[in-house]
Formats: structure tokens, C-alpha cells, sequence
């Protein structure tokens, strides 16, 4: 959990503070994605292909 000193009065740590939760809901989004990419990677790998010929 993140924690920063910041003033509504003088804005003082504002925008520190909502650079700091930007990357972190972007490093989150980034996760997500190679975790579908992974799930989706072994979900491939376990589907047996059927040829007819």
C-alpha cells in the first residue's frame, strides 16, 4: 500500500502521488496481460489437433 504526504491547501506531493498510482495501475494492466498470455499459451498447448485425411 502506498502512502504520500500531500496538501489540498498548497498541493504540495499531489502530483508525486498520482504519477505513483499511474504506474502501479499500469505495471497491474501489464500483469494481467502476461498472465492472459500465459493462460492462453497453455490452453494451446493442451488442445489435441484432429486431422481427417
Amino acid at each position: 500500500m502506498l502512502f504520500f504526504e500531500t496538501s489540498a491547501f498548497n498541493g504540495f506531493g499531489v502530483s508525486d502521488c498520482m504519477r505513483a498510482i499511474a504506474m502501479k495501475l499500469q505495471e497491474r494492466e501489464d500483469q494481467q496481460m502476461v498472465d492472459i498470455l500465459k493462460l492462453h499459451m497453455s490452453l494451446q498447448k493442451k488442445q489435441k489437433s484432429w486431422c481427417c485425411i
